[in-house]
């Protein structure tokens, strides 16, 4: 996850977030309103807005898994910068041709598991299952990229965090959504940056349980070389 990152893996800069956790948060994008639900997020800005809830579950002391079906991984330099102890992130990669290097030293190396099999998407739902029945972690973060677990492996999947309390989201990309057993879904976007800010949006397109279409807006930093 950190050293020989190949050029061509697109990476979303956490440092685009402010520096300040608490400003500009919503109520609606935190960890409690997300427990025991499936939580699926698009757009560009998809690592961006997963990072604000893996700062927030570190500042409460809580842990947080990444599971990983792409070949493109955050960057932990600037997610340590932001408060974020990258050291205590497992991380599983389960994409299918094996691209991503594991890297020959850095934080993630110790805490990084590889699996090459074929089958990602059901892969990749089982892991997020073994990690929940740890009893470890209040968020899993599953990167699914374009790769779509059959609906009996979400379902499972959703009733263990309904029963454990476990806030899992989906970061995906491409149609179809994940379906019916979402319970929300946000689109994520970015726009500048002017004079180095760079503005984040996470809209919800779906919520089950309140009102949709609310917005929660960041005005952050810009990653560098963008201004």
């Amino acid at each position: 996850m950190t050293g020989s990152i190949p050029a061509d893996i697109p990476v979303v800069r956490a440092s685009r977030l402010s520096s300040d956790p608490d400003t500009g948060v919503s109520k609606e994008w935190r960890l409690d309103r997300l427990c025991g639900r499936l939580t699926e997020v698009i757009g560009f800005a998809r690592l961006s807005a997963a990072a604000v809830l893996v700062s927030e579950a570190h500042r409460c002391g809580k842990d947080v898994a990444w599971v990983s079906a792409v070949d493109s991984l955050f960057f932990p330099p600037d997610l340590e910068r932001w408060g974020v102890a990258v050291d205590r992130i497992p991380v599983v990669l389960t994409a299918a041709d094996g691209n991503a290097e594991a890297p020959a030293e850095g934080v993630a190396s110790a805490n990084t598991c590889y699996d090459r099999s074929p089958d990602v998407a059901a892969r990749s739902a089982q892991a997020a299952e073994a990690l929940i029945r740890t009893g470890a972690f209040a968020l899993i973060v599953l990167d699914l990229g374009e790769v779509r677990p059959a609906t009996r492996l979400l379902g499972r999947l959703l009733r263990l965090a309904g029963t454990s309390s476990v806030a899992v989201v989906a970061l995906t990309e491409g149609d179809p959504s994940l379906g019916s057993l979402v319970g929300v879904r946000v689109n994520t976007s970015h726009s500048g940056p002017i004079d180095g800010r760079l503005t984040v949006d996470i809209t919800a397109v779906k919520d089950k349980r309140r009102r949709p279409y609310w917005r929660v807006r960041e005005v952050c930093c810009a990653p560098d070389g963008m201004y």
